[in-house]
């Protein structure tokens, strides 16, 4: 993650009250305090505390639970997330379609010739849906053997002109 990345990731978790670790953001405690630090004199951002001491000046504590964003922070996230708003962002879902397991035929055999699975071919087929995966398989459910198609997908946003 470079320095903009992490401003704006910043920037964005202050915005929705998101608490923020170093584990969780993949970076050492050095850069954080540099990027926060960075982001509060840029008046993105206010309430924003980095401690120092030791050998080196080295960063030794960050505080961000009281930081606001302040409307350039707003700004800056505006202008530089390439994501969509979380409004419009719809988070992966899960469809899972399943038939009987063809009688007599072995993983191998079926992965040859896979049985027609006309839900989820209706599924595939929707417009609506914009299909990140699909995996097929043997699944055991309650004694009984199915062939399962699980797809992941996401709602396609419909643009209106």
């Amino acid at each position: 993650m470079n320095r903009k990345e992490l401003a704006l990731e910043i920037l964005k978790r202050i915005r929705d009250k998101q608490p923020m670790t170093t584990k969780e953001l993949g970076v050492d405690l050095q850069f954080l305090a540099e990027v926060s630090e960075m982001v509060r004199d840029e008046g993105l951002a206010k309430n924003i505390h980095v401690t120092h001491g030791g050998q080196g000046n080295k960063a030794l504590h960050i505080s961000l639970s009281s930081a606001i964003i302040t409307m350039a922070g707003l700004n800056y996230i505006e202008e530089n997330d390439v994501q969509p708003s979380k409004e419009n962002d719809s988070k992966p879902k899960i469809q899972v379609c399943v038939i009987p397991w063809p009688e007599g035929k072995t993983v191998a055999e079926v992965e040859e010739n896979p049985p027609t699975v006309p839900d989820a071919e209706r599924f595939l087929e929707n417009p609506n849906h914009e299909i990140l995966a699909v995996e097929c398989g043997k699944m055991l459910f309650f004694t009984k053997e199915w062939y399962t198609v699980t797809i992941q997908y996401t709602e396609k946003v419909s643009q209106e002109v």
